[in-house]
């Protein structure tokens, strides 16, 4: 299976979109291709503490722009993943628009640490129950193109509840 742009939130509502998308991860030294195999080992270090629910709640809004017009994520998939290094792994190859293939096996202790809400009216969403820590977002926002068909994009966002509450907006700026 090749990771594209859209197969992180296309297969979302899967009930393992988060283990797919979880096994473009790594937590050793890049691989020299991109866009080769990639594998991720669970790390109860790195994991641990994102496993269990906590007092933390993070509160977000996700839309793009279309000739003028504001287009929220009303009705996507929102997931939340810690803001470890094997996620950063995944962020930076998603913002190099890069295809890593997947491993055939994903840890599934994985789905532990991942979070899943929808995009309300106006593209809002919430997460509660987190632990305190950095967090990184990932939406996408889509909308029929007419005759093109449907178009839009996906987004990237880092956040912090750190404080017990955190606030993020990903709009143009976060698309990958």
């Amino acid at each position: 299976m090749i990771l594209s742009r859209n197969l992180a939130l296309t297969v979302l509502p899967a009930s393992c979109a988060a283990v797919l998308l979880l096994a473009a991860c790594q937590s050793s030294a890049p691989p020299p291709d991109p866009n080769g195999p990639l594998d991720i080992t669970y790390s109860q270090s790195e994991f641990r503490r994102y496993e269990r629910p906590g007092d933390a709640t993070l509160a977000g809004q996700a839309f793009l722009h279309d000739q003028g017009d504001v287009v929220p994520c009303t009705g996507q998939p929102v997931l939340l993943f810690p803001h470890t290094r094997s996620f950063e792994r995944m962020v930076e190859l998603a913002r190099m628009k890069a295809h890593p293939l997947f491993q055939e096996t994903v840890d599934p202790r994985l789905n532990a640490v991942t979070r899943h809400t929808v995009c309300g009216t106006g593209g809002n969403f919430t997460f509660r129950n987190l632990p305190r820590g950095r967090w990184y977002v990932f939406t996408r926002v889509r909308w029929s193109a007419g005759d093109a068909g449907m178009t839009g994009g996906d987004l990237i966002g880092e956040a912090d509840t750190s404080a017990g509450t955190g606030r993020i907006v990903l709009d143009d700026r976060n698309r990958i």
